[in-house]
């Protein structure tokens, strides 16, 4: 009977130290952004501070795996198959996320289908360790891929 009290006395305790660790984490995010606010509303109207910019999207790849009406993305590498070789490499989108991940609020990453890219689980898995906040579009076609990057 003790061993069952113990146990329900530790989740709660493991479930009170996650939520009180992701409304601090929260309330520095909103206060963070809250100064921020203050310093873009001087910089509009006096021209200083310059601020860095707090949120960045990334295009990583112009690959995808539905062909839509209404965007053309798949076609770019069909019609200059050369353009693939530009696409940013994951050295290059580490180098990035390490210099710049202090400053961001918000990283969002897109292309065509970023889930297509035989590195993406590793650009995530970079982007959760560095604590970085994550915007990442995709299709969902293919699932598998994209639980593993979120789990």
């Amino acid at each position: 009977m003790n061993s069952s009290k113990e146990k329900i006395r530790k989740t709660r305790i493991e479930s009170y130290d996650y939520l009180k660790q992701g409304f601090f984490s929260n309330a520095l995010r909103a206060l963070r952004l809250f100064k921020r606010s203050l310093l873009y509303t001087s910089y509009r109207n006096f021209g200083f501070p310059r601020l860095p910019p707090c949120f960045v999207r990334m295009s990583v790849t112009n690959i995808c795996d539905n062909k839509c009406t209404m965007c053309g993305i798949w076609k770019v590498y069909l019609r200059n198959p050369e353009k693939r070789k530009e696409e940013v490499t994951f050295n290059e989108f580490k180098k990035f996320v390490e210099k710049n991940s202090k400053f961001l609020d918000l990283l969002g990453i897109s292309g065509g289908q970023v889930t297509m890219r035989k590195d993406a689980v590793k650009m995530w898995e970079l982007l959760s360790k560095s604590g970085q906040n994550v915007d990442w579009n995709t299709n969902a076609v293919n699932l598998p891929k994209v639980k593993k990057c979120i789990t």
